[in-house]
């Protein structure tokens, strides 16, 4: 079993339900979300880029053979997966054949299992797929001295987690751009992706006196103007799925 394909769903795998799920090859593709603009007297359409990618519905299609020496049915298998994949929200996904990223993904409709026999059924898993895969080696937070150089593998910026700790003000410098925080007490998290400002999952917009920043593709030397600070990143290297 271990060597068929397979997904980790939310922590667990579909081999503990004697699912096997088909590695296809052709998927549709994560589109730029642009706004159409018609202009009285003149052809065509405006663009306007609203600089950000929508997610994307992929199949995953499936079977699922129960050993004969098990007591369960199809039918009692479909329940088990119906609590698995019933989480609400986007969960991490894996997949078995693309191990070296993992996938934020989420199930917003049903799914059916066609019973071919008690022991024998086949059916398709939709997932709702975030229109960015991650490296694993850039989800574990990492200890960045002041000075240091990031590289980043990938040829998307980077939107990372920045938690900080320090009491005061202070400017983190990456390249050209500036992360300015004002009045912080004892630390703060910035997630670049979510858009949040926190300490404590309580919000610290009001501390923020910048944008936000990304670590561009290769090297990115990190600075900042306070030694009182200490700071921890998880970069989230990712690519388009």
């Amino acid at each position: 079993m271990d060597n068929l394909p397979y997904i980790i769903f939310n922590g667990t795998s579909s081999l503990d339900f004697d699912v096997i799920v088909a590695n296809q090859s052709k998927y549709e593709s994560p589109s730029n979300d642009m706004e159409q603009i018609e202009v009285m007297g003149r052809d065509g359409v405006l663009l306007s880029d609203n600089d950000r990618m929508n997610p994307v519905k992929r199949p995953f299609p499936f079977s699922i053979r129960v050993p004969q020496d098990s007591e369960e049915t199809i039918v009692l298998r479909e329940e088990r997966m119906s609590s698995w994949l019933g989480v609400k929200g986007f969960k991490d996904l894996e997949l078995s054949w693309d191990k070296e990223y993992i996938y934020k993904a989420a199930v917003i409709e049903g799914f059916d299992v066609t019973e071919t026999t008690r022991k024998f059924g086949k059916g398709v898993i939709n997932f709702l797929m975030h229109p960015i895969k991650y490296n694993k080696g850039g989800q574990s937070f990492v200890d960045v001295p002041n000075g240091e150089t990031l590289f980043n593998p990938n040829n998307k910026n980077a939107q990372p987690t920045f938690i900080l700790k320090g009491t005061g003000n202070v400017t983190v410098t990456v390249g050209s751009q500036k992360l300015v925080l004002r009045n912080v007490t004892n630390g703060i998290t910035i997630d670049m992706e979510k858009k949040n400002v926190t300490y404590l999952n309580q919000s610290q917009y009001d501390r923020m006196y910048s944008d936000f920043i990304y670590l561009s593709p290769g090297n990115n030397t990190i600075t900042w103007d306070n030694d009182d600070f200490t700071l921890r990143v998880k970069p989230n290297w990712g690519v388009r799925i």
